[in-house]
Formats: structure tokens, C-alpha cells, sequence
């Protein structure tokens, strides 16, 4: 078991979705079960549509696609999608 996870969470966070909470409480909950820390931070999906977003995207260790659509940019969320499966990284998406 890895001695920490970063993992990143695609998509536009909104503080007032109730699902956005439940997804940030329930990686808490998770890595509390595990007696593994997690880090997790969201990316907005406008921000994977740039030349750098796979270099953006290579430092976690799995990506989880946030409920929410529409995305202000589905095409980086895509982009996102195709990262995670192009480079084996674990990924989630509801």
C-alpha cells in the first residue's frame, strides 16, 4: 500500500453541489478506512485543454471525473479521460 495518494478530481468545483462535498468527504473517508493520507485536488477541466495538461496531470495517482456536466470546457474533461486510460491510471467517472 503506498504511504500516501494524490488524486485528481476533474471538474468544476462548486461548493454549493452537494455531490461535490460528498466526493471531497468520501476520499477523506476512504483514506481514514485505509490509514492512508490523501491529497486531492480538483482541476478544472479548462485547464486540460492546454499544451501542458498531461504534464498537469502525471503527478497522481488516479483520476476521478466529477458529476456536474456540463463542464465549462468538455473537451478538457475529455482530454482527462483519454490521459487516465492512455497512461493506466486508475480512474472513476459518474
Amino acid at each position: 500500500m503506498p504511504q500516501s495518494l494524490r488524486i485528481g478530481i476533474i471538474g468544476d468545483f462548486n461548493p454549493g453541489n452537494a455531490s461535490h462535498l460528498a466526493t471531497n468527504e468520501a476520499l477523506q473517508h476512504a483514506a481514514g478506512a485505509l490509514s492512508v493520507p490523501v491529497e486531492h485536488v480538483w482541476i478544472p477541466p479548462q485547464l486540460l485543454v492546454a499544451d501542458d495538461s498531461e504534464k498537469r496531470l502525471q503527478g497522481f495517482d488516479g483520476l476521478f471525473c466529477a458529476p456536474g456536466s456540463p463542464y465549462i470546457s468538455m473537451e478538457g474533461a475529455l482530454n482527462g479521460i483519454r490521459f487516465a486510460r492512455q497512461h493506466g491510471k486508475p480512474f472513476v467517472g459518474t
